[in-house]
Parts: C-alpha cells; sequence; structure tokens
C-alpha cells in the first residue's frame, strides 16, 4: 500500500497523535461565546449541555481518566451521510471515499487529569468525535434561534491556502490568541516546529517531514523540535486556540497528501507549503 494512502486511513480512523506537553494552550471562555463541557472518563463522553447550537462555540474537555489520554478527530458528517457510510467505505477499502463524506474541523489532545479546550464555527448535523482510547462519541449540533456569537478577537491569523500559510513573519512572544482558518481548495494542517536561527528553508522542510509518520503518528525519536501541530482542517472551517510561544525561529509546515494527483498524491510539502517566521 502506498506510504500517503496509509495516511488518508489514518486520517478517516481520527488516528491522531499529537504529543503530550510539547505546546503550551490556556483553556479559553470569552464572554458571550457559548461553552459545552466535554467530560472524558473511563466509561466514554458526555456533553454538557447535551444539545449543541450551531455557531461559535468553545469545547473545553475535561479528561479526568487516569491514565489514558484523549486524542480526539471532530468531524461533522456531510448531509444524508451516516456513521455507518463512513465505515462501510472504509470496509471497503475506499478510505478516499470515506474522507469525502464528512468534514474535518481539526481535533484534540487532551492528557488524563488534564483540560484543554478549542473554539470552533459549529454548522448544524451530525458529529462524531474519534477517541482512539474509547469508541467514538455522537453529538448534534442544532441551527440556533439568534445570531450566534462574534468570532473571538485574535492576535495572530493564521490561514491555509493551497499550497502556502498567510501567517505574519513576526510574531510576539508569550500568550496569543490564533485564527486558523482554511481559505483553500484542500484539507490542510500546521505543524509546527522550533528551528535554530540559520536554518535554510530547504532544512526547515526537511525536519517538518520528520514529524509524522505516513499514518499521522507522531515520530518520537523526530530530530525535530515540534512546539505545535493542528490536525486536518477542512476548506471553509474555522478555529481558535491560544497558543504560548518563547522567542525563536520557527518552520511551519502541511504533511497532508495532495489528493488531486492521484495516485502519487505528492505532499502539500513536497509543493512548496513551508514557511519560516520568527517570534519576538
Amino acid at each position: 500500500m502506498h506510504a500517503k494512502h496509509v495516511r488518508i486511513i489514518g486520517l478517516v480512523m481520527g488516528l491522531l497523535v499529537l504529543m503530550a506537553g510539547v505546546w503550551s494552550v490556556e483553556a479559553q471562555n470569552p464572554n458571550g461565546i457559548p461553552e459545552v463541557i466535554v467530560s472524558v472518563t473511563d466509561d466514554g463522553v458526555t456533553f454538557t449541555p447535551s444539545e449543541i447550537s450551531a455557531g461559535i462555540t468553545t469545547l473545553a474537555f475535561e479528561n479526568v481518566r487516569e491514565e489514558a489520554p484523549f486524542e480526539g478527530l471532530i468531524v461533522r458528517l456531510k448531509e444524508g451521510v451516516t456513521p455507518e457510510d463512513v465505515m462501510d467505505a472504509i470496509g471497503q477499502g475506499d478510505p478516499i471515499g470515506g474522507l469525502q463524506l464528512v468534514h474535518l474541523y481539526g481535533g484534540a489532545f487532551v492528557p488524563a487529569g488534564t483540560s484543554w479546550a478549542i473554539t470552533l464555527d459549529l454548522k448544524p448535523g451530525i458529529h462524531i468525535l474519534v477517541d482512539r482510547n474509547a469508541p467514538p462519541a455522537l453529538f448534534n449540533v442544532v441551527a440556533s434561534d439568534g445570531d450566534g456569537a462574534e468570532m473571538p478577537e485574535a492576535d495572530v491569523t493564521l490561514a491555509f491556502v493551497d499550497f502556502a500559510f498567510g501567517i505574519p513573519s513576526t510574531i510576539a512572544a508569550g500568550e496569543q490568541v490564533w485564527h486558523i482558518q482554511n481559505v483553500g481548495q484542500q484539507f490542510h494542517e500546521a505543524v509546527i516546529i522550533k528551528i535554530d536561527e540559520d536554518t535554510t528553508l530547504e532544512e526547515a522542510t526537511a525536519l517538518a517531514g520528520t514529524v509524522l509518520t505516513p499514518a499521522g503518528r507522531f515520530v518520537e525519536d523526530s530530530p525535530a523540535d515540534l512546539v505545535f501541530l493542528w490536525p486536518p482542517m477542512d476548506p471553509g472551517e474555522n478555529a481558535w486556540v491560544t497558543l504560548n510561544l518563547e522567542p525563536g525561529t520557527y518552520a511551519i509546515g502541511c504533511l497532508l497528501p495532495d489528493l488531486t494527483l492521484m495516485p502519487e498524491m505528492h505532499t502539500h510539502l513536497e509543493h512548496g507549503m513551508v514557511r519560516i517566521f520568527k517570534v519576538e
């Protein structure tokens, strides 16, 4: 099986490996933004409130497990699609077909005994919260009666395009609210590594490529210094997180395959989707 096909299967199944403690993220609860408490226990996942309205919403994950982390992928089923349809596509050896049945928001990694939050622009429909360490949980998002909350005010905008990043060349150190948005036509992710000041773009590209396996798993002996990873996000989706980056030089890359170039499927990184930026 082609290595990049393995990566697609990993995406569809929601098998994300986000390294515990490699980035610093603050939980968000801005004024006027509804918050849903996602309680993760050994018995499963519960949502409070159980009915979630569409719009800008903060998902506050609380993992009270003693050992197992929550490793999650958040997807919305396309209209008319059922969870069984997705699993049938995968079971028939059609991971690309399965991927086309869902919208990818991104995901979350929450070590045991900790909390973490992300803010998303949820759309009405059936959603699946996939957790590698437990059965998937379904939750429904219904149309909102009102106008909904406004987008959080962001310090940094990270835009995904085909095949580049829209990101400032210099970012302030310390806590910054990042608005992550996909304005391209393909799905994208963000792998951010810290690099030496004299690292070339070619060297940064090579380092970024060592972070994940073809299945999307974190490479424990990678020479790259990973500080943040935002999982695959589909076109039109938005997310907000708070990062606390130290001063230094960083590189950002996307390792996802280009699905339009079947069967070779060169990665976005190979298309030049990498940037170097400073934090001061």
